[in-house]
């Protein structure tokens, strides 16, 4: 069995032979569009530095306020410089060695390991993406901790719990395998099925999978995260519905939602 290293040197000395270089362009253009980023970032980055508030603003909000607020930007801005950074240099390796390759390659290995063949498609892009999507989670979650722990709590936004915060993160890779599992599957069957057109049937099968996924996701899936009430009888709900009957809007429940349950920050859920 040819070793980890030695798949990827023989993989990319065949890429150099390749007359055209695909991967040097898409590194340049990748690298290109990360220092622009930055550079605009650097310039926003550079306002939130301001102390003192700008004419425009006098009368419309104090100056306690804008400092907070100047602060709240200079430490998400310095936060998202480091996590482009770290992005950036993740996809520059992962093109540079051929992880994606390799890593279908011990997809491979792990699905005879369990006593199927390559043959099966289906499970080895299965074992494929559990593990992308494992090792992805695995390199934010220090990140997602820290925004969320340490900046956000910082500010006085954060209203999560770490039980919370876990719970979310395991509802969120069940979903992926429960509803993802199925939608891999009948692409790669439409690929193969499709012929030359199979791009036609590709789209028409994702615009059901939206229009399914919308329809579902009111009723089945957002309750895992949140609860909903029924709006009560009062003048609020009157308002709105009388609102819904003059504009012909099909309103058939109202529900609250603790859309606050997680941060402090203002939304329009």
């Amino acid at each position: 069995t040819q070793s980890t290293w030695g798949w990827i040197r023989q993989t990319m000395k065949e890429e150099v032979l390749d007359p055209f270089p695909y991967l040097q362009l898409v590194l340049v253009f990748q690298t290109a569009v990360y220092l622009f980023e930055q550079y605009l970032r650097v310039r926003q980055h550079v306002k939130f530095q301001e102390r003192s508030l700008p004419i425009e603003l006098n009368g419309i909000i104090k100056q306690d306020k804008f400092d907070k607020a100047q602060a709240y930007k200079r430490d998400q801005s310095s936060f998202g410089m480091v996590c482009d950074f770290i992005d950036f240099a993740e996809s520059v390796l992962i093109l540079s060695w051929f992880a994606l390759p390799w890593l279908w390659s011990v997809s491979a290995r792990v699905l005879e390991s369990l006593g199927y063949t390559t043959d099966s498609e289906i499970l080895q892009s299965f074992i494929f993406l559990a593990i992308y999507m494992l090792y992805g989670k695995l390199r934010s979650l220090p990140l997602e901790l820290y925004s969320t722990f340490v900046i956000e709590q910082k500010h006085g936004f954060n209203k999560q719990t770490i039980g919370l915060f876990f719970k979310d993160l395991v509802l969120s890779l069940v979903l992926s395998v429960v509803i993802g599992g199925p939608i891999v599957a009948g692409l790669i069957k439409i690929v193969h099925w499709g012929g030359e057109h199979f791009y036609l049937y590709v789209w028409a099968f994702v615009m059901v999978v939206m229009l399914f996924l919308m329809t579902i996701y009111p009723n089945l899936i957002a309750p895992l995260f949140n609860k909903f009430s029924e709006l009560p009888q009062g003048d609020l709900r009157t308002g709105i519905e009388q609102l819904a009957a003059r504009l012909e809007f099909p309103l058939a429940r109202l529900y609250v939602i603790d859309g606050s349950k997680r941060s402090h920050h203002s939304n329009a859920y």
